[in-house]
């Protein structure tokens, strides 16, 4: 998506709030709202007959992420901090793929996998796993998902970034107020059951941001993720992350 921004191929990018630090870095695209709070929609998983039986017993394992400096990387690390093992107590193993990490778990070379909350409920639907605890916990202030646009759409064109956030914000505000309609779509969009996507549905549809606001906490997390991380080597600026030019959306 930020390669995509950066080429000027497309105006508007959804992606994660950890993925704001390559603003810094020169992107000529910004922040213009976020959309998700703290990641109810990340969870650890082990396997559904594993002998670890809750978190504590994580301490000294070997956890799969999606890659080094990962979201998934840094919450499994938060996780170690806070639970008082040290940021060296789980052994996190870089494996890409959804598909690598839940073959890695069920051939026994990971002891447990950072993925997405729906996948947790679809892998104990099957009997097959087991979630411990979704990551929100660990970041209880944070901002997983951003509304990107470029720089230079924000400066010529704002009443088209202005509507094109109204509507975006009114397409959550349905969400949470139409369940059956919004599990319907999810079926077809995650290919998952009517059972994992109603599931999931009252787990994560909390998290959502009702206005795009930017909470302060949020931020300050995320900035210290950068350099957890060691994606930035000093926290930005929120100017050079995000405008609050269109701030609260009002759809």
């Amino acid at each position: 998506m930020q390669q995509a921004l950066a080429a000027g191929s497309i105006d508007f990018g959804l992606g994660s709030g950890p993925g704001m630090a390559f603003l810094a870095k020169g992107s000529p695209a910004i922040g213009v709202a976020a959309f998700a709070g703290p990641p109810r929609n990340i969870s650890a998983i082990v396997l559904e007959d594993s002998p670890i039986k809750k978190i504590a017993d994580l301490k000294g394992k070997t956890i799969a992420v999606s890659s080094v400096g990962s979201l998934s990387d840094w919450l499994a690390k938060q996780m170690a901090i806070q639970e008082g093992w040290g940021q060296d107590g789980i052994r996190a193993v870089p494996l890409g793929a959804v598909e690598t990490s839940i073959a890695a778990l069920k051939a026994h070379q990971v002891d447990a996998v950072v993925l997405s909350t729906e996948m947790g409920f679809a892998l104990e639907g099957k009997k097959q796993g087991r979630m411990l605890a979704s990551m929100d916990r660990y970041a209880p202030h944070f901002i997983t998902h951003v509304i990107f646009a470029q720089k230079a759409l924000v400066a010529t064109a704002p009443n088209l970034v202005a509507r094109f956030l109204k509507g975006f914000f009114a397409g959550i505000a349905f969400m949470k107020t139409n369940k059956k309609e919004t599990s319907e779509l999810a079926q077809f969009v995650l290919q998952q059951s009517a059972r994992v996507v109603e599931q999931d549905y009252d787990f994560e549809i909390g998290m959502f941001i009702d206005d795009g606001r930017f909470d302060p906490d949020a931020v300050a997390a995320l900035k210290q993720s950068y350099i957890d991380m060691g994606t930035l080597k000093e926290k930005p600026a929120d100017d050079v992350l995000f405008t609050t030019q269109f701030l609260p959306v009002k759809p």
